[in-house]
């Protein structure tokens, strides 16, 4: 939870300098219009009261239908088929063009200079400034933000604070999906971590680590984590779902979200309190009793569209007050608890127990917003696909025009730097190093589309032997050493600050790599077959690779490197001692010598591990990988990763160097453990090593320095965590599968073929209370390290390029064009 002490800071509006541009009345009520976009329904006073019927019950009906809203959907739907054909890089372009309001974002940045200034910003702004959301006599203001990453309603909440003097204590604290965790999709969540990074501590993931709202246990400890903060007194929730590729569903798509978010924030608000919702079309009947449930709890609800908010989509804002307080809603807990333990659950009120007054105000909301967004639409298919020259005039005088009268309208005032949230967290400029590697760092936007919906949706649906035609060919280079860099070293490092949380089943985000490769390699993980084939070079011939590799030189844009230094370690010394690490016997014939380089190679298993004494240049060699391959190789070798490097570093001498056969570096926990390494040694660099059908690579530690303490204290401790979470996991998996056969024995007693557990089924009872170290240095540390972050996205994107030409070749020659089925 973040509090700030609102102490009355004097702020002086900047002033723009522009005047008001001319333009004809009918013009300017355009543009008047834009900040008009509101429906009230019935208000209190002249309402009847909606009796909620028991939620108990409210999932047991059958679905049902409004007829004006459904005929309203399919002339809405008619309208967006024109847009069928239209590529969505230039309409973006163009109704970005269009847009009236377009102007507002960059007004702002200029004169006021908003903290994380985007939309959201402008529309949350607009949104506070416009209803009644906050007692500026109350000296205590609690708010919670639920799905809000990046954090933008957040900042515009405090500059609306600030600017407008409010002399309380506010506390907040922010839930959404967690960027930073490894298996949330990236379609269904913002990457987007510049505010959250510097804010990690008031941000809630939940028990299991993935903000998964929508999630029981999660759902639990929100509540925990409001009843510790005190009266909430604003909930707000901007959740949605990406949608570009189902446009016509988008309403059933999130529908269950939007349902979650509602319950959750009757759940913790305070009576008296507000809530802002948002939401889409609303002609579908779970949508009209989550409505009819909002209007029965509040003493006033409105929809509102920001004129911030694209004209041309659906989006809109419920804006509730005056909150009754959930004890007067009959079965609320118990039924949050049924509807999130049961996917399939829906919240359905019996059409007869909804009031005709309300059905009536409801059909009215729907008519006006979809009226005007069909309108939108048709005008901007109009002026498709260019604009006239006089259009782009009157355009631009009614931007200027909309956006002057944004910052008059609602009061703008710059607010002090020191009074934003993040103050204290300067911006880095990127080093040329840093940007150097500039393509290969995690962008925040990862949701990229192309061509038009018809062509994406054909190609989503093409088979297997169709689509793989359609990946990048991207163009590789032969393999070279990439060294991490290290803006700093490790300080004040602790254990209990890494994460724990529910296991990464499948690898489908990451902060150290961008999502479209990502999604390009579990495409071919899912599919493709020749990669399984491919054979793990021989220790040795590894070796070998890596030595080849230090000859060659590093890749390194940002500096060359030093021939002398790399001189000294491959010619001028004398022969390396190999020492071969592994937990099973190696095959005799790897002990005898190929290279000139290589003079001794020896064998060892973890307890002999030892630094020979007569040797100086001792090379340790050790496979984490395992000989089942698989896609997820890198979550199923992080065990064996942290034992053999804990040992090592405990058992090496200084100068001794050690080459790790590893998979990717996608992973918080993989990462933390190369940042660790990289503390230890005089350099660390990766090198590919295989023939790109493995996602498998070399990491060269080079010249063993010595593990200061804090590294070994931290492997130490994290080493005690990972076995303690293993172990109540394993519990768990014993208690789950007795269970199970209990269940299944009392269920069909007389059938012994069922008296077995089914094939994972103790795993998929208890995957969602499992919990397993995540992170192995707290993530904060790696992230501030931009050098490190730029090289461990460079050299998984150097991976995953590879795999995905390789692996694709490999298919495409299986299914030549001319062969394709049609």
């Amino acid at each position: 939870m973040f509090t700030v002490k609102m102490d009355a800071l004097r702020r002086k509006r900047k002033i723009s300098g522009s005047s008001v541009l001319q333009a004809d009345p009918a013009s300017k009520k355009r543009v008047e219009k834009l900040f008009q976009k509101k429906f009230s329904y019935s208000s209190n006073a002249n309402k009847p009261t909606y009796k909620i019927p028991s939620l108990n019950d409210v999932s047991e009906c059958d679905e049902w239908q409004i007829e004006e809203t459904q005929q309203m959907k399919i002339k809405l739907n008619a309208v967006k088929d024109k847009l069928s054909d239209k590529d969505i890089c230039m309409w973006h372009q163009h109704t970005g063009q269009m847009n009236l309001a377009g102007t507002v974002i960059s007004q702002l940045r200029e004169n006021f200079k908003p903290e994380l200034c985007t939309q959201a910003w402008c529309k949350f702004y607009e949104i506070v400034s416009t209803f009644k959301l906050i007692d500026f006599e109350n000296p205590q203001f609690n708010s919670v933000h639920l799905c809000e990453a990046p954090g933008a309603f957040i900042t515009s909440l405090n500059h609306y604070l600030i600017s407008h003097d409010y002399q309380g204590t506010w506390t907040w604290f922010g839930s959404t999906l967690n960027p930073y965790y490894e298996g949330n999709n990236i379609s269904q969540m913002i990457a987007d971590d510049r505010f959250i990074l510097h804010s990690l501590p008031y941000w809630d993931f939940g028990v299991d680590g993935t903000g998964n709202l929508m999630d029981w246990d999660n759902f639990q400890q929100l509540e925990a984590t409001c009843r510790e903060m005190g009266p909430i007194h604003l909930v707000t929730c901007d959740g949605s779902i990406d949608c570009q590729d189902t446009p016509g569903d988008q309403e059933s798509v999130v529908s269950r979200l939007h349902c979650c978010e509602a319950l959750a924030a009757l759940s913790i608000l305070s009576p008296n309190g507000s809530l802002v919702l948002k939401k889409f079309t609303m002609f579908e009947c779970e949508t009209v009793s989550l409505m009819y449930l909002l209007n029965s709890a509040f003493d006033q609800v409105e929809v509102f569209k920001p004129a911030t908010s694209k004209s041309g989509n659906s989006e809109v804002y419920v804006i509730c007050t005056g909150f009754h307080g959930n004890s007067t809603i009959t079965g609320l807990k118990d039924y949050i608890k049924h509807y999130l333990k049961n996917p399939d659950a829906q919240m359905l009120f019996d059409r007869e127990s909804i009031s005709e007054t309300f059905i009536s105000d409801h059909v009215s909301c729907c008519e006006f917003f979809t009226s005007l967004q069909r309108e939108t639409i048709s005008n901007n298919l109009d002026h498709y696909p260019s604009v006239s020259d006089q259009y782009i005039l009157w355009l631009e005088t009614m931007r200027d025009y909309c956006a002057e009268m944004y910052l008059t309208k609602f009061d703008l005032k710059q607010i002090p730097v020191n009074a934003r949230i993040g103050h204290s967290y300067k911006k880095k400029r990127l080093s040329h190093s840093v940007q150097s590697f500039k393509n290969d760092i995690t962008p925040f936007d990862q949701k990229r589309r192309t061509g038009t919906f018809t062509q994406r949706h054909n190609s989503n649906s093409l088979p297997w032997q169709q689509r793989v035609h359609l990946l990048d060919r991207y163009n590789l280079k032969p393999p070279k050493i990439i060294w991490c860099q290290f803006e700093s070293y490790l300080k004040n490092v602790d254990c209990e600050s890494c994460t724990c949380g529910r296991p990464v089943d499948r690898l489908i985000n990451s902060r150290f790599c961008d999502g479209k490769l990502i999604q390009q390699m579990q495409e071919l993980i899912q599919n493709a077959k020749d990669y399984r084939k491919g054979t793990c070079a021989s220790p040795l011939m590894s070796v070998c690779h890596a030595l080849d590799g230090l000859v060659q030189g590093c890749e390194s844009e940002s500096s060359e490197c030093n021939t002398s230094e790399v001189t000294e370690v491959t010619g001028d010394r004398s022969p390396y001692t190999v020492i071969l690490l592994s937990d099973t016997p190696l095959s005799s014939d790897t002990d005898q010598p190929k290279d000139p380089r290589i003079s001794k190679v020896l064998s060892m298993s973890p307890s002999t591990v030892k630094s020979p004494d007569d040797e100086n240049n001792n090379i340790f060699y050790v496979d984490v990988t395992s000989d089942h391959y698989c896609g997820e190789m890198e979550i199923l070798s992080q065990p064996t990763l942290l034992s053999w490097t804990q040992l090592l570093l405990k058992k090496l001498r200084t100068t001794d160097s050690v080459i790790l056969r590893i998979s990717s570096c996608l992973t918080r926990f993989t990462a933390g453990l190369i940042y660790l390494l990289g503390n230890c040694f005089c350099k660390i660099g990766f090198l590919q090593d295989t023939d790109g059908t493995r996602l498998e690579q070399l990491l060269i530690c080079e010249e063993y320095t010595g593990a200061p303490n804090e590294v070994l204290q931290q492997l130490e401790a994290i080493q005690a965590k990972f076995d303690s979470t293993r172990m109540e996991n394993d519990q768990q998996m014993c208690t789950a599968g007795s269970e199970q056969q209990i269940n299944v024995h009392s269920e069909k007693e007389t059938d012994t073929s069922n008296n077995s557990i089914p094939e994972n089924t103790a795993g998929e009872i208890t995957s969602r209370s499992q919990k397993i170290l995540l992170e192995t240095v707290p993530l904060t540390l790696l992230l501030n390290d931009s050098l490190f972050v730029a090289s461990l996205c460079h050299t998984n994107a150097t991976l995953l390029r590879t795999f995905v030409r390789t692996v694709g070749d490999l298919e495409r020659e299986h299914f030549p064009k001319e062969i394709q089925p049609s």
